[in-house]
Order: structure tokens, then C-alpha cells, then sequence
């Protein structure tokens, strides 16, 4: 019962997550710096226990800023956080660069990734890879959600660099 209530609520959020995105700033008067977000998230991360031991590099430019709320992209950042200090073995990098006027924001980690074939399941509302841990399976559904409310791109790919997943937005 617990889980079927846990299911609901995410459900909720989700649903409205969507509804704040399309009443607010996915109109697109919203501009928030991205250092200051990924900032206040790697503090919050910092402080938990099971993340202590492993390492966050942070490549992002002060002066970059994302056409979103900044409650949204502190959500999308949140979830996209969580899942890659999640599944790591030591390394979660977050990155930012602007191209032709788009912010590129990459969260990579050197985890098992996903294979190409699960991909469309882990981005499904309740889609859950791995039923072992706790959870609703819709962190990234959540967060693709608001992207594309801002009319953005949401993809799941391997990591070049750090060999896990590499979760990239395009706004």
C-alpha cells in the first residue's frame, strides 16, 4: 500500500511539475544562472552521507544562464544528481557549455550506464530498471517532462569520457 501511495504522489508531482512549467517560465521570460543552481544542488548532495566518499567535478561557467525557473531547474538538476550519485562507482560530473544560443547541460557519471535497448523504459513514467531500491521511477520522467515544457531536448547516452550514463538537456 505504501508503494502504490508513494506512486500516486510522484504521480502528482509530476503532473504538476508540468502545470507550474507551462504557467511560469516556460513562457520564456525565465533566466537563471546555472553555476548558482548546480551550486546550491552540490551542496545538498555534499551534505549526505552516501555521497561523501565519492567525487563531484563541476564544469560550468559562471555567467552561463538557462532560460527556465530557476524551482524547475533545480528540479531537473535534482533528479538528474540523485540518479547519477545513485548508480556511480566514484565520479559524477556536471557540465554546461552554450551552443548557437542552446545551454548544453551534461550530468555524467562512471557508473554501469544504461544499455541503448533501456533507455526508452528508464525515460517512461514509472519506469524502473532496477525494482531493488527504493523508488517511484519517475525522477527522469519528471525531469524530460520539464525540459521539453521549455521546448528542450531530454536524452540518455554513454559517457565518452567517465565510460556511465550521460544524461544531456539542450534548452
Amino acid at each position: 500500500a505504501s508503494n502504490a501511495l508513494d506512486r500516486v504522489d510522484a504521480q502528482m508531482l509530476r503532473s504538476l511539475a508540468r502545470i507550474r512549467a507551462t504557467n511560469s517560465g516556460a513562457s520564456g521570460h525565465a533566466q537563471t544562472n546555472l553555476a548558482n543552481s548546480v551550486s546550491r544542488m552540490s551542496r545538498l548532495f555534499r551534505s549526505m552521507p552516501e555521497t561523501a566518499a565519492k567525487t563531484l567535478d563541476v564544469q560550468i561557467d559562471d555567467t552561463i544562464t538557462i532560460p527556465m525557473d530557476v524551482q524547475d531547474i533545480e528540479e531537473v538538476l535534482g533528479n538528474m544528481m540523485e540518479n547519477a550519485f545513485h548508480w556511480c562507482q566514484t565520479t559524477v560530473r556536471v557540465s554546461a557549455t552554450t551552443s548557437h544560443g542552446d545551454v548544453l547541460l551534461k550530468v555524467e557519471d562512471d557508473g554501469p550506464g544504461i544499455p541503448e535497448s533501456s533507455r526508452r523504459e528508464a525515460l517512461r513514467s514509472g519506469g524502473r530498471l532496477d525494482t531493488s531500491s527504493p523508488g517511484t521511477g519517475l525522477g527522469m520522467a519528471i525531469a524530460a517532462d520539464l525540459i521539453q515544457a521549455y521546448g528542450g531536448t531530454f536524452e540518455l547516452d554513454h559517457s565518452k569520457s567517465l565510460n556511465g550514463l550521460c544524461i544531456s538537456i539542450a534548452v
